[in-house]
């Protein structure tokens, strides 16, 4: 027996983008961080060991150590919140959706979405790689990049939330 559709909406403004944004870079990041100061703190160490080579001070091995950590600065910039603000709002002026309702409606085979006066458009489940849940709603992720974003709040009756989540336990793909 099927159960009845689980339906948030919401209308998509460039705060909504930008805290999609924000909880993405977060989620991704832990590991990535600590893959990256591992692999800097290594590079680091090598190259200041090569610095001093033979007790001679090395100019092209100075200059490798600072584009490395110029490299490293510059990346973790790019992520920091005021950064992916300002670039969610240049991107979402450009976007035919800017404040408009979106209406998703989800049961146990798809998600499907209606984005008013845009169009529609429906996700099989087979095709989410992985759902990262966060304190302001769902990433629902069909690779690395390419995401949709539920707000918690969208979702009514909130007694639904937890029948999102048996969803998302359901097709393997709990990850909170």
């Amino acid at each position: 027996m099927a159960t009845k559709a689980i339906r948030a909406s919401y209308l998509w403004t460039v705060d909504e983008m930008v805290a999609a944004q924000n909880h993405h870079l977060r989620g991704q990041s832990q590991k990535v961080r600590w893959l990256r100061f591992v692999a800097l703190s290594s590079m680091i160490f090598v190259l200041f060991m090569l610095l001093f080579r033979q007790g001679i001070f090395n100019w092209g091995i100075a200059a490798l150590v600072g584009l490395a950590y110029l490299g490293v600065v510059v990346n973790e910039l790019m992520r920091h919140p005021k950064v992916v603000e300002r670039s969610a709002r240049r991107l979402f002026a450009k976007h035919a959706d800017q404040n408009k309702r979106v209406t998703f409606v989800i049961d146990e085979t798809a998600v499907s979405i209606t984005t008013e006066d845009v169009g529609e458009s429906r996700t099989l489940w087979d095709d989410v790689q992985k759902v990262h849940e966060t304190d302001d709603g769902f990433l629902l992720y069909l690779n690395k990049q390419l995401f949709l974003w539920i707000p918690r709040k969208a979702i009514q009756p909130q007694s639904d939330v937890e029948r999102l989540r048996q969803i998302i336990a359901n097709r393997g793909l709990d990850n909170r």
